[in-house]
């Protein structure tokens, strides 16, 4: 799937600090060259077990992988975007979701919905003598 990512048209090449044109700063060029891709399979029950009781529960296990993470990500690299694939900011490897409703009377109706996700993915990065490792 295209996804939108910016670089940085006139980055540093190599380890030299010296951009290509030095009368510019950061140039953002806007590309719709990101790339993201996802597998979620679900498992969903859906019924009315009881006269008094219907709902639905749903389990999904999922991951998503990306390159980008919209329009105004940087690419660690500009002259090779390509090598940041990994863990999508909103990759969520299981979630759960129920929905019930059960008619107390016939005039009223009570409702749940309860949703629940484990936590996002997270970078630890430790500087040692001025360099990230």
């Amino acid at each position: 799937m295209d996804s939108f990512r910016s670089i940085d048209a006139n980055a540093p090449v190599g380890r030299s600090a010296a951009r290509p044109n030095p009368a510019l700063g950061q140039v953002r060029q806007i590309q719709s060259e990101g790339y993201l891709k996802g597998d979620a399979p679900e498992l969903t029950f859906r019924g009315k077990p009881s006269k008094y009781f219907a709902g639905q529960i749903q389990y999904t296990l999922s991951r998503t992988y990306n390159n980008t993470s919209g329009i105004t990500f940087f690419p660690a690299n500009s002259y090779n975007p390509f090598s940041d694939w990994g863990r999508s900011d909103n990759d969520r490897l299981h979630k759960f979701d129920l929905l019930a409703s059960s008619q107390a009377t016939r005039f009223f109706t009570f409702g749940v919905a309860e949703n629940g996700q484990d936590h996002g993915i997270f970078t630890l990065t430790v500087f040692r003598r001025g360099r990230a490792t």
